[in-house]
């Protein structure tokens, strides 16, 4: 198939009525959605019970609010930092006065550890050298 470049037109783009601005990058296997929550807002409390959904906070500062034994943890969250949030329930939410942008990784997967295939995939190739015209 060869590389796929998508660009922001290319996405789903959703304003939902809460001020949240989201664009849906759609994929056969897995999903990528880029969010700006906005000041002072909170996402809907919620679970995935077949994906695994992983957050990626690229601006600002915000809280994941959720459910550790029916018990109702928080913590803040900063750029880089790296959300898995298995089946939880939980929510985000912005209480600062800057909009707050993150990533959302949606995968269907299947159990199973892939970390050697991930981890050796990579074959280093050369190619693409550049020649001047002087050298031809």
């Amino acid at each position: 198939m060869g590389l796929i470049i998508k660009k922001p037109d290319d996405a789903i783009i959703v304003n939902k009525k809460d001020g949240t601005h989201v664009a849906y990058y759609l994929f056969d296997e897995y999903e990528v959605h880029l969010n700006s929550l906005p000041p002072q807002t909170e996402l809907v409390w919620h679970f995935h019970q077949a994906i695994e959904e992983v957050i990626l906070i690229i601006e600002g500062e915000i809280e994941i609010h959720y459910l550790d034994n029916d018990k109702r943890m928080r913590q803040r969250v900063q750029p880089n930092d790296l959300l898995l949030v298995k089946d939880s329930i939980h929510t985000l939410i912005n209480r600062s006065t800057k909009e707050c942008k993150f990533v959302v990784f949606r995968l269907v997967l299947d159990g199973k550890n892939k970390l050697d295939l991930i981890k050796n995939d990579k074959k280093v190739v050369i190619c693409c050298r550049i020649v001047s015209k002087e050298t031809i």
